[in-house]
Formats: C-alpha cells, sequence, structure tokens
C-alpha cells in the first residue's frame, strides 16, 4: 500500500477502527482497497466485567484478528504495519488513550504498545475521526484544499485539514470541541458538562437509529454547526458530512441531502456526503499508519 505522500511500504498493512460496540480489522492490499476483513465485539458482554478483564478480552480479540489477516506461515514472518483508530483522544507523546466515553476500559492505556509487542507489528494509534478523515479527503480528492469531516456515529466527531496537516482544534478540557458548539442561544446542557452542543441536541440512540425528538431546535443546532463550519471552511473548502447515524437517522439523512444538493455557496465551503461508509475507519488508519511509519523509518 502506499503512503499518503506516494511512498510505497512492504510487507502487510492492516486498518483497525474500533467502534462503540464493534471493531473492524481489514488488511489493505497495495492499491488501497480491502482484501480481507475481520469484526468482533468491542465491549465486553456484561456490564460487571471489571476494566482489566474487558481490556484483556479485547486486546486478545484484536491480536487474533492481525494474525489472521496478516496470514500464516510465510506471510506472518512479512513485515506489517497496523493502524489503530480508536473513539477518543490519543496521547502523541505516550500513546495512551486519554478519553473513551463508550469504551472507558481502553482510558489510560496503552493498545499499541500491547499489540506491538504481541505481533511484532509496527504500529499507530490515532482517532477514529482524524482516520475516518484521511480516508474521506481521499475518497473526493480534496488534498490540496481546506477540508472537514463531520461525522455522526456512537457519538458526533470533526476534524479539519489544511490541505495534508491537521489543523488543531480547542476544546474544554475533555468536553466536546469548541466548533461543534452550536452558539450562545442555544443554552441545552450536555453531558460534557457545556451548553449548546450539537450532542446534546442529536444524542445517540442504540434502540432506535432514527431520531424521534428532531425538533425546530434540533434542526437549528445542526443548522448553526453545520454553517459555522462552512465558514471555518471558506469558499474553496469542502465540508464532508457522513458516519452511520448519518444514513441510518432518516431526518438527518434528508438534511445532510438537502445541503449536498445546494452545490457551491460564495464564501463557504460546498457540502459533500461521505463516500467511504463503514469502510472509512479501517481505509484512513491503514493510509496514516503507513505515512507515520514511513516518517519513522526517514528519521532513523
Amino acid at each position: 500500500m502506499s503512503a499518503p505522500d506516494g511512498t510505497s511500504l512492504p510487507g502487510v498493512v492492516i486498518g483497525v477502527d474500533v467502534g462503540g460496540t464493534t471493531a473492524r480489522a481489514a488488511r489493505v492490499d497495495a492499491l488501497g482497497r480491502i482484501a480481507a476483513r475481520r469484526a468482533f465485539p468491542s465491549h465486553a458482554e456484561g456490564m460487571s466485567v471489571p476494566a482489566d478483564a474487558a481490556f484483556e478480552r479485547f486486546m486478545s480479540r484484536l491480536v487474533g484478528a492481525i494474525r489472521e489477516l496478516r496470514g500464516d506461515g510465510a506471510g506472518a514472518t512479512e513485515s506489517c504495519v497496523v493502524g489503530i483508530a480508536v473513539p477518543g483522544p490519543v496521547d502523541a507523546t505516550t500513546g495512551a488513550v486519554r478519553r473513551c466515553t463508550n469504551l472507558s476500559f481502553l482510558n489510560e492505556r496503552t493498545p499499541g504498545a500491547v499489540i506491538a509487542a504481541r505481533t511484532g507489528a509496527e504500529v499507530v494509534l490515532m482517532t477514529d475521526i482524524g482516520a475516518a478523515g484521511r480516508a474521506e479527503q481521499a475518497a473526493i480528492g480534496a488534498g490540496s484544499a481546506s477540508f472537514g469531516h463531520l461525522r455522526f456515529g456512537t457519538g458526533i466527531g470533526y476534524v479539519e485539514f489544511d490541505g495534508p496537516t491537521p489543523v488543531e482544534l480547542l476544546r474544554d478540557g475533555d468536553a466536546h470541541l469548541d466548533v461543534l458548539r452550536a452558539g450562545r442561544a442555544f443554552t441545552q446542557r450536555c453531558a460534557c458538562g457545556l451548553s449548546g452542543c450539537l450532542e446534546a441536541y442529536l444524542p445517540s440512540s442504540r434502540q432506535d437509529e432514527e431520531s424521534a425528538n428532531w425538533t425546530a431546535e434540533t434542526a437549528a443546532a445542526f443548522d448553526s454547526v453545520v454553517f459555522r463550519l462552512r465558514r471555518r471552511l471558506g469558499g474553496q473548502g469542502v465540508l464532508v458530512i457522513g458516519g452511520g447515524r448519518a444514513v441510518g437517522d432518516r431526518r438527518l439523512a434528508q438534511r445532510i441531502e438537502g445541503l449536498a444538493a445546494e452545490g457551491e455557496t460564495p464564501g463557504v465551503a460546498r457540502v459533500r456526503r461521505a463516500e467511504c461508509g463503514d469502510d472509512a475507519g479501517v481505509l484512513g488508519a491503514a493510509s496514516a499508519a503507513c505515512g507515520m511509519v514511513e516518517r519513522r523509518r526517514a528519521r532513523s
């Protein structure tokens, strides 16, 4: 598989997307296509499972999936690069997962180091929204433009790039990103402790993917956040909106469809629907890991 800068890495490349309920892993070929897949529950069955046991169960499942995708015999001795996308911020210095609300057994742990030790692979850990954003950016060919990806999954995430470079976005501690707040007029309290977060108006519902609580205020909060993001990205930018809920929630899907149909509007980014679907995380994780490993090797 080629790294984002066009260089090629030998051996096996695997992308892993750890979702709130399911972890997906895939072997990605030299053309960036998925050659084989594995999936398993990311959560520990039973609410009473201690964090240590839940972490070990998850690690065992992930190691098993990586070994299967890498292959037996001679294939198992090939160099292997693994990109792992997790649903929470990652400490770039220590490799620890700082905050993972839906999979708390990952908090303050270093799954990348564990996987590297058990498989011998070169492992890169990253956020799931960052990985998905990379894949969507590549899919629409927006590598030189101002680009943002708004994603509705178990939670709501956003990532932004200035060309190939990630943009550091502000947040208050572990609360939601400032850019995902609808504005001072929106006062509904969010679980993160702030007011006006988009997630307070569009909370995840695992029992019913279609929002039953779309109100005028919900629609206004969504419109406010999206317009602010489009204005941040500017008239030459692109805002891609996707994620499982962007498809499964009928009202949300309709609103995205309407924005995408508008085409270009002077002074603000155009809106596009996501193209990579559920594969965004694994494809982006594999591609980003290739780039990071190539840079590591160049420095050594």
